[in-house]
């Protein structure tokens, strides 16, 4: 009786055992498809985030001979909330091909670009000044032009299309630039100006496309601009490049917000 009871002893004892190494492996089996899983998504993560950034930022965008077609532009409303790394920076110089065939050139703002504020404001039509200014306006100040071209391209930003002419001199073809908001370092205000002989051309679009481009890699989510409700090819402009823009009408102006992350829905648009 006393080895039966032993023997029943060590037999519960070895089930006990086996039982808990049956549940340590289970344990194991479930926290390695755990840990699988999360590799996994992990993985996607990843691969989705590598692809968006690619998608966001094609190669033949930048340093191009010619304005590229609509399936390698970025859509305005496609990219990251922060990329890792930054095409809009003091190297940044695009050549560019416009309709007419000019051969333009985009590169920051210097503030050695006094004189080419003077010689494109002097030709702009009265209209595109009152547009872009909202007043009659019949020239710059000194203070406006140092304003305008001493910017820090990041809470102020400013890329300017230039073409050189007969002498080899820059001659300005249009400006688009953004100031971030002191209120929300989210939100900034977008303006785009292009001298009325290079207006038609395609530049406008581009313009407004890069300038999209370099306010996302600057952490700004949102352009929140007011345009006059008689400026109709600004309105137009941001109607191609960027169709989920919202439009509310106050008086004469049109406040205009555009979001710059939302998912991938918007119509690709050429910026020729």
């Amino acid at each position: 009786p006393v080895a039966i009871t032993r023997l029943r002893d060590i037999s519960s004892s070895l089930h006990l055992t086996l039982h808990s190494c049956q549940s340590s492996r289970t344990t194991r089996k479930a926290h390695d498809v755990t840990a699988r899983r999360r590799a996994a998504a992990k993985a996607t993560e990843a691969a989705d985030t590598t692809r968006q950034v690619i998608h966001s930022f094609p190669s033949q965008t930048f340093h191009s001979t010619q304005v590229q077609p609509s399936s390698q532009l970025l859509p305005l409303d496609v990219a990251p909330r922060r990329l890792a790394t930054s095409h809009f920076d003091n190297d940044y110089r695009e050549q560019v091909l416009l309709r007419d065939g000019t051969h333009a050139t985009l590169r920051f703002v210097r503030p050695s670009d006094h004189d080419l504020w003077v010689d494109g404001f002097s030709r702009l039509s009265v209209q595109s000044r009152y547009n872009r200014f909202c007043a009659a306006k019949k020239r710059l100040t000194e203070k406006e032009i140092q304003y305008f071209t001493n910017v820090d391209q990041n809470n102020h930003f400013a890329i300017v299309a230039v073409s050189n002419n007969e002498d080899g001199n820059e001659i300005g073809l249009g400006v688009a630039r953004f100031i971030r908001s002191k209120d929300d370092p989210r939100r900034a205000e977008p303006a785009i100006t292009v001298t009325d002989d290079a207006q038609s051309q395609g530049l406008g679009t581009l313009l407004a496309r890069r300038l999209a481009m370099a306010a996302k890699e600057r952490g700004i989510e949102s352009f929140d601009s007011s345009v006059l409700g008689s400026n109709t090819k600004v309105i137009h402009l941001i109607k191609e490049v960027a169709p989920t823009s919202m439009f509310r009408r106050y008086g004469p102006d049109t406040v205009v917000s555009t979001k710059l992350f939302e998912d991938d829905k918007a119509k690709l648009m050429s910026a020729a």
